[in-house]
C-alpha cells in the first residue's frame, strides 16, 4: 500500500492597508488642491484689479493713435462697427461739425497674428463725388511678429508710403487710379513679407469699409 504524502496548503494573508501611507497621501492631495485654490482665488483678484487699467491704457493708445492720423479732427465718432478684420470704425469730425475721414481700427493677420493698426481715411468732396485717401497708419499691436524682422513694419519709412493711397492703387484697379499715379504697388520689408502684408490688408480694409459707408450713406466715391 503506498503511501501519499499529504498535499500542503498555500494559505496567503490579504496584505493590510497602510492607513499611516494612505493617510499622508490623503495630506498631499488636500494641501496640493488647497494651494490650486488659492492660486486660483488670487489670479482672480489681481485679474479683477488690473483688466480694467489694462482696458484704459488700450484706450488711451488707441485715442493718440486716431489722433495722429487724423491730427485735425476735434471729435470721434465710434460708429459700433466690427466685422472681420475691422475691430471699430470712428467718424472724424473739425471744429465746424463737418466730415473729416475716418479712424478705423483693423487687424489683418501677419506672420504671427493679427496686427493692430489704426487707419487714417481722410474724406474729400468735389463735383458731388468723394475721394477717399490714407492720411496715416498708426500700429497699435505687433507683438506676435518676429522682434527684429517684422516688427521692422513699424517705422515711419514704410508706413509712410500708405499715405495718399486709394483703393484703387492697392487693389491695382486702373480705372479707379488717376493718370497722374503710375505705380500700383508698394514697398514690403525686406525679409518680412507677411508683416508687410498684414499692414497693406488692413489699410486696404480700412480704405474698404469707408467707401461702403459713403456709398450707403448715398455718396458717390471716385
Amino acid at each position: 500500500m503506498s503511501e501519499h504524502s499529504p498535499i500542503s496548503e498555500s494559505r496567503h494573508s490579504a496584505k493590510k492597508p497602510n492607513l499611516f501611507l494612505e493617510g499622508i497621501h490623503f495630506r498631499i492631495a488636500l494641501t496640493l488642491f488647497a494651494i490650486t485654490g488659492v492660486v486660483a482665488l488670487l489670479l482672480g483678484v489681481v485679474n479683477g484689479l488690473t483688466k480694467d487699467k489694462i482696458a484704459a491704457i488700450a484706450e488711451e493708445k488707441a485715442i493718440a493713435a486716431r489722433t495722429e492720423v487724423l491730427p485735425d479732427a476735434v471729435s470721434f465718432n465710434d460708429l459700433s462697427y466690427a466685422e472681420g478684420v475691422i475691430s471699430s470704425v470712428y467718424e472724424a469730425r473739425d471744429a465746424s461739425g463737418g466730415l473729416l475721414g475716418f479712424a478705423i481700427e483693423t487687424g489683418a493677420n501677419g506672420f504671427g497674428g493679427p496686427i493692430q493698426q489704426i487707419v487714417g481715411i481722410e474724406v474729400g468732396s468735389e463735383n458731388g463725388s468723394y475721394q477717399l485717401r490714407v492720411s496715416g497708419v498708426s500700429i497699435l499691436d505687433m507683438s506676435d511678429e518676429t522682434p527684429g524682422v517684422g516688427s521692422k513694419a513699424n517705422t515711419s519709412s514704410f508706413l509712410g508710403q500708405f499715405v495718399g493711397m486709394t483703393l484703387g492703387i492697392l487693389t491695382g484697379d486702373a480705372d479707379a487710379v488717376s493718370s497722374a499715379t503710375s505705380d500700383l504697388s508698394y514697398d514690403a520689408v525686406s525679409g518680412a513679407t507677411y508683416s508687410s502684408e498684414g499692414v497693406r490688408a488692413g489699410v486696404e480694409a480700412a480704405l474698404t469699409i469707408a467707401t461702403q459707408i459713403i456709398e450707403e450713406s448715398g455718396g458717390t466715391v471716385e
